[in-house]
């Protein structure tokens, strides 16, 4: 199966994951327009829930960090977020517990791309 195919599958598995264990409303933060690894998980996303929008942001710490914020601030925000690479999804976390919100009690996080987790569950 191409690499392309791989990383849609993927996207839609774990969008279905976080519905199926009830967050119905899941947003997507991806990386730039135009980056084919954002475009492939935005099918798998779009593919999972329809009718939801993505974020947009750069494929860094900051990116996610920002992109949450905007989310956050929705008039009905998320119950879970799909990030497209492990450090925006590092950043949304931050942003997250910035709010005062629990996860995964009060919105749940997932990535693609996990590669180098650092740390992060302990800091303030």
């Amino acid at each position: 199966m191409p690499f392309s195919l791989l990383v849609t599958r993927e996207a839609y598995e774990a969008v279905t994951h976080l519905i199926q264990h009830g967050y119905g409303q899941v947003a997507f933060i991806g990386g730039p327009r135009g980056s084919i690894h954002s475009k492939d998980r935005y099918g798998g996303y779009r593919q999972a829930l329809q009718d939801y929008d993505a974020v947009r942001a750069e494929f860094k710490e900051d990116g996610g960090r920002q992109a949450m914020l905007q989310l956050l601030d929705l008039s009905e925000p998320p119950r879970a977020i799909f990030a497209a690479n492990d450090l925006m999804a590092i950043g949304a976390l931050d942003a997250v517990r910035g709010r005062g919100l629990r996860v995964p009690d009060d919105i749940a996080v997932l990535a693609s791309m996990i590669s180098s987790w650092r740390p992060i569950w302990s800091r303030r």
